[in-house]
């Protein structure tokens, strides 16, 4: 029998039993007439129900605690008996593609094939055994759809062997081990012969890969270049809880570098992406003013995003991390995300939102092009074009807001005592510090329009006059900045609270986190927690969690105000407002329900975000340091975690310090 002929009966019979079976008894395969080249991508013949995309109820991949059920079982078959034979119709494919190809090679994938045929039987037996017929539920043709367009032989041992033979490496691995715990011997044993087959299956394509691909890259370069979007490397490993299988890889002949790049590539498997980029100095852009720390914190602490990220999404960068702090950080329970050092990695792929660390002048310049590839690509032109940067980063959007609230409020334990007074004239600033001074308020605090973190505050603590700040004025005043005085107030407690706003009238509450501050009130902390406020003494507790209180206003009341803040400046993300509790002259305890907003990310926001990913009862308190991680003789510290590489990004450091254990995150 020839080969061409053999190819075309598993390629297009319409019964399971044509497509597995071998050539006929006493009838040697022979490939002396190859014949033409098949055109195209041609649908493969199937009974009518293992038709690919056949309508009926989806079903999920079951997940490993399911598999004490014998039903549960046979559906996970399903799922690999499909996989299996579409490996046999592809190559079937390969054979009428490319009848051109090293006879060698082609013998070879028919050897491979009648294992995957062989594969696909016992899949379907055990799965009967269990109660299913192969065909109960609906199959996917995912794999067709992305293999079967292949121009090249080299595409189809790229596609097949490297890409999806490989993730089968983890699958059938960790399986096998599943079934084991389970008890199912039968399916076990199956697994366990199916992955030592599929070792030789990736070596195989691992050899002619090698042999056509160019000599010049090496073979995870060569990798990456041959598999064309919407495929790529994070396909060639399983996902979800499945381990990666470096011991399998190295046995199937590939590179330990090409294992370790594997294993810490990331990308979406089709989800569509939001991008991230780190630009924590957006308040500075507005009025020109450089700062080298802000620039130091930029380049160091660029992977901090990946508290917001998910495995899906995307993260610019300018320094491509180590591989060694990638697989650290993996090991470490990131989830890591697709990383990029240029924009141009992601033309021709759709996106689905720009998320800088705040929107300023040089974030729409690194990536506001890419809204047009952005879902809803007009509506994202609309907001970029209808977006006051300039005003939703200043302060006196804070003073605004203080306003609002006042004439809102009829609660007077809610009400915001002293709303700030923005100022363009050292005369008109100098007049109302003196109005307060007389009113008793001797400390007193300024702030820059364009200031985050209270990086850009003057403190005048004890009746210091404004004459002791003249310089710092004047530079501010000179840079177009309005100054902002207030009343420097006693606190009790600080601490922030979290919005976003997703769209026109949607401002969802996020979550609270505590704020530390220094003497001049620079963030220094955040903390986060399960129940937020635990470990609050009786009143301050008692105060915050009243009802009608601080918290409550903040849930209930905040959303509304910073939605009616914000449409007439076209702001979209995340919204950080920082508030304290304060005590007043006669001992009462006192609210300041908006001190500062920001429309940008925060260190605050990045606790909460980090919480997220901890044990239910975990606390985390969050800081960023300069200079070396301090080092911690508490017993409760079991680990240190690095998010930027210390060798290369060494001026900042941040700490996340969980109770419970303890996990210091180094930027």
């Amino acid at each position: 029998m020839e080969l061409r002929e053999f190819a075309q009966r598993v390629l297009f019979a319409t019964t399971l039993e044509e497509k597995l079976a071998g050539p006929p008894a006493g009838d040697p395969i022979t490939d002396n007439d190859p014949g033409g080249a098949i055109a195209g991508s041609p649908t493969p013949g199937r009974p009518a129900d293992l038709r690919m995309h056949r309508s009926g109820e989806k079903i999920n991949f079951p997940k490993d605690p399911t598999l004490i059920d014998e039903e549960k079982r046979a559906i996970l078959l399903h799922f690999f008996a499909n996989h299996e034979l579409l490996a046999v119709e592809l190559m079937a494919l390969v054979l009428l593609k490319f009848p051109d190809a090293p006879k060698r090679f082609r013998k070879g994938i028919y050897n491979t094939l009648r294992e995957e045929q062989a594969h696909t039987k016992w899949y379907t037996s055990r799965m009967q055994q269990c109660g299913v017929h192969f065909g109960d539920f609906p199959v996917s043709g995912m794999i067709w759809e992305q293999i079967s367009t292949m121009e090249t032989p080299l595409d189809y041992v790229s596609r097949l062997s490297l890409t999806f033979e490989q993730s089968n490496l983890d699958y059938s691995k960790h399986y096998s081990e599943v079934m084991t715990q389970a008890g199912d011997t039968a399916t076990a044993k199956i697994l366990g012969r199916i992955y030592r087959d599929e070792i030789s299956h990736v070596g195989y394509g691992l050899h002619w890969f090698r042999h056509w691909k160019d000599e010049k890259d090496n073979d995870w370069q060569a990798f990456k270049k041959q598999l064309r979007f919407p495929m790529s490397p994070i396909r060639a490993k399983a996902h979800g809880n499945v381990p990666f299988n470096a011991e399998g890889r190295l046995r199937a002949g590939l590179e330990q570098s090409f294992i370790d790049e594997l294993e810490v590539f990331g990308r979406s498997r089709g989800r569509t992406p939001d991008v991230y980029w780190f630009n924590p100095g957006c308040e500075a852009e507005m009025v020109n003013a450089e700062s080298k720390g802000l620039s130091a914190l930029a380049r160091d602490a660029e992977l901090l995003p990946i508290a917001f990220t998910h495995a899906d999404d995307v993260l610019l960068v300018k320094q491509e991390p180590s591989l060694k702090h990638l697989a650290y950080l993996q090991k470490n329970g990131f989830n890591l995300p697709e990383i990029i050092t240029s924009t141009r990695e992601l033309d021709d792929r759709k996106l689905r939102n720009l998320k800088p660390w705040g929107w300023s002048p040089t974030a729409e310049q690194t990536i506001g092009a890419l809204h047009s590839q952005c879902r809803g690509a007009d509506e994202q032109a609309r907001r970029a074009a209808d977006h006051n940067t300039a005003s939703t980063l200043a302060k006196e959007l804070t003073l605004t807001a203080q306003q609002r609230w006042n004439e809102q409020t009829d609660q007077a334990r809610l009400e915001i005592g002293c709303v700030g007074t923005a100022h363009e004239t050292i005369e008109s600033l100098a007049a109302h510090a003196a109005r307060l001074r007389a009113e008793g308020h001797e400390s007193l605090v300024m702030k820059s329009n364009y200031g985050a973190a209270a990086q850009g505050n003057q403190c005048l603590f004890d009746g210091t006059p404004v004459e002791k700040a003249h310089g710092w004025i004047e530079r501010q005043l000179a840079a177009g900045q309005s100054i902002i005085l207030e009343p420097w107030r006693d606190k009790v407690f600080e601490y922030s609270a979290h919005f976003d706003r997703s769209a026109p009238g949607v401002v969802r509450f996020q979550g609270f986190t505590r704020i530390h501050t220094n003497r001049r009130g620079q963030w220094k902390a955040s903390e986060a927690g399960a129940k937020f406020g635990t470990g609050l003494t009786p009143e301050l507790a008692a105060f915050l969690h009243a009802r009608h209180g601080a918290l409550h206003a903040h849930q209930s009341s905040m959303p509304a105000l910073l939605n009616d803040l914000l449409e007439p400046l076209g702001y979209f993300g995340p919204v950080g407002i920082d508030a304290f509790v304060w005590r007043d002259t006669g001992g009462e305890l006192r609210n300041q329900l908006i001190v500062e907003i920001n429309c940008r990310h925060t260190m605050g926001r990045t606790a909460l975000e980090l919480r997220r990913r901890l044990a239910p009862d975990q606390h985390l308190c969050f800081q960023i340091t300069r200079g070396p991680l301090p080092e911690s003789d508490d017993p409760a510290v079991v680990r240190n975690v690095a998010i930027n590489d210390p060798e290369t990004n060494p001026e900042w450091h941040a700490t996340a310090t969980i109770r419970n254990g303890w996990m210091p995150v180094t930027i």
